[in-house]
């Protein structure tokens, strides 16, 4: 949840974590977006890792894109307000600047303004329009959206309780690079409520939230490692020998799929050298969520003490983790 302290967090986390999201360049300049995707970057970044220096710019370019009618600039101005971000707070603003682009159906608009609407920011609360907004903003791909509905499924906010499509607006989240979303089903499947216990999925979910900067989902593979749960895996990966004609063949997923395979020694014997080989094949085949998976890969495992995975940290001339002792 963006709000901290909100009471539909399900754990606490510990310590803050800045990494690369999926798809997402966040030591960019911050600039008025041209796509969802772009938005979506923008104002993810602006919740949770932007950089200061950075805001008195932003303020200005997106206030002048706004005025020129960019309504993807006015909802991350909206953020901007809301947040106090190079500004006063002032939530009756963002709530203006929300409606005024989802009027217009910008998708990212929208899902704020269904986001403000539950959480009363600058309106009084009004659950049923919050649900309306954010499963249309959901239903076209926004990851947030999806995150919050899953949120609301799960605990009956404006809705019964729902667990199977709880995670099943979780799961979409983590798809389109929500990292919360990753750590909320990771977290499900681990503690085995209100879904069935499988800590295969649990530690699938909780790499790919980890590997995208939430720290919930770092502390989460930890804890399921230390648990000696890590090899414990409900099904294996489809055969190497099928992946690795995928691959070469040019499907960047399998590619993907085959480096996290021998990352983790899933039905292959585990080789981190050719796990890095595989994961910057997908990254050059357009793959972007495993260009900023790679090095927070090889730092979390180089940080349990794990030499193959610090050689290929220095192989990359990357910054290295040391080893737990």
């Amino acid at each position: 949840m963006s709000a901290q302290g909100h009471p539909r967090t399900l754990l606490v986390g510990a310590l803050p974590i800045v990494a690369a999201h999926a798809g997402c360049v966040t030591d960019a300049p911050l600039q008025a977006p041209k796509s969802l995707n772009a938005q979506v970057c923008v104002e993810r970044s602006l919740r949770r890792t932007h950089e200061p220096s950075s805001l008195p710019r932003a303020l200005s370019e997106f206030s002048r894109s706004c005025v020129a009618g960019e309504q993807s600039a006015c909802s991350s101005l909206g953020v901007m307000f809301e947040l106090g971000l190079g500004t006063a707070a002032d939530p009756t603003r963002a709530f203006q600047l929300y409606k005024g682009a989802c009027a217009v159906k910008n998708i990212a608009g929208c899902s704020n303004l269904g986001i403000a609407y539950l959480q009363g920011i600058g309106v009084a609360p009004n659950v049923h329009r919050a649900r309306e907004l954010l499963e249309w903003s959901c239903k076209h791909e926004h990851p947030h959206a999806c995150r919050e509905l899953g949120s609301m499924h799960l605990v009956g906010e404006g809705v019964d309780v729902d667990a199977t499509r709880a995670v099943s607006f979780y799961r979409l989240a983590c798809k389109g690079g929500d990292a919360e979303g990753c750590y909320h089903v990771g977290a499900l499947y681990e503690h085995g409520h209100p879904v069935r216990e499988d800590i295969a999925q649990a530690l699938a979910y909780y790499e790919q939230g980890c590997a995208q900067g939430e720290a919930r989902a770092c502390d989460g593979l930890a804890r399921v490692d230390q648990r000696g749960d890590a090899r414990r895996r409900s099904a294996p990966p489809p055969p190497a020998l099928a992946s690795e004609v995928a691959c070469k063949a040019g499907d960047a997923s399998q590619c993907a799929s085959l480096g996290l395979a021998y990352f983790r020694g899933d039905g292959v014997p585990r080789d981190v050298a050719r796990a890095v080989e595989h994961l910057q094949r997908a990254c050059a085949s357009g793959y972007d969520a495993s260009c900023t998976l790679i090095v927070p890969m090889l730092q979390g495992s180089c940080a349990k003490g794990h030499g193959d995975a610090c050689d290929e940290l220095r192989k990359l001339n990357a910054p290295g983790v040391a080893p737990s002792p």
